[in-house]
């Protein structure tokens, strides 16, 4: 996998499509992708800008031929776009859309579930949440455990405040955005890129 930091921004802004383009000569990794998008009430203003960088995620994985699906949570979990879907195929459903509770852990077993029947090489979870959730831990720890590999992403300034040290969304991976319009694009791009990277 060819990997080039410097292509993100250009990749961002629609004028280059390198940011995950493989070596013609090196095996391909089979890697599956799954986004959960938190779409609860408590999103508010962040959610346009959180539903743009996922799709943004979801056309970077069909372009490198990657497995991936989109999943929306709230006191619900649904699918949006499975395996089996091109994102033309769904870009109409992917916006804010259920509002409400939060329920994480719902849709972190939803997500353990189907990934749990993937077969690829890899399988990468991206979690996408504001924080306002309950104690996850032990439904990451399950996740973890079957070698799917899971990144949370806290968005917003309470999320950051929420995922500080000791708490229940303070793990190794965890990524924190503070300002979701500028960085949450860029910062799904990098950690889709060290994902998906050659160990």
């Amino acid at each position: 996998m060819r990997i080039d930091s410097r292509s993100i921004p250009g990749f961002i802004q629609g004028t280059t499509n390198e940011i995950l383009r493989r070596r013609k000569s090196s095996r391909r990794y089979g890697t599956s992708v799954c986004l959960v998008v938190d779409d609860s009430g408590s999103m508010g203003d962040i959610a346009r800008e959180t539903w743009s960088a996922a799709a943004m995620i979801g056309h970077a994985c069909e372009r490198a031929n990657l497995r991936s699906m989109i999943m929306r949570f709230a006191r619900e979990v649904g699918v949006e776009k499975s395996f089996h879907n091109s994102m033309a195929s769904v870009r109409k459903r992917l916006g804010y859309l259920m509002g409400g509770g939060t329920d994480a852990a719902k849709a972190i077993e939803a997500a353990h579930g189907y990934m749990s029947m993937e077969t690829s090489a890899r399988r990468v979870v991206f979690f996408l949440c504001d924080g306002h959730t309950a104690d996850c831990r032990k439904r990451v720890r399950s996740i973890l455990s079957e070698g799917i590999e899971f990144y949370p992403v806290m968005m917003g300034e309470e999320a950051v405040r929420i995922s500080g040290r000791n708490s229940h969304w303070d793990f190794p991976q965890t990524s924190r955005v503070l300002d979701v319009r500028s960085n949450l694009a860029s910062t799904l791009a990098g950690r889709l890129c060290s994902a998906v990277s050659d160990r």
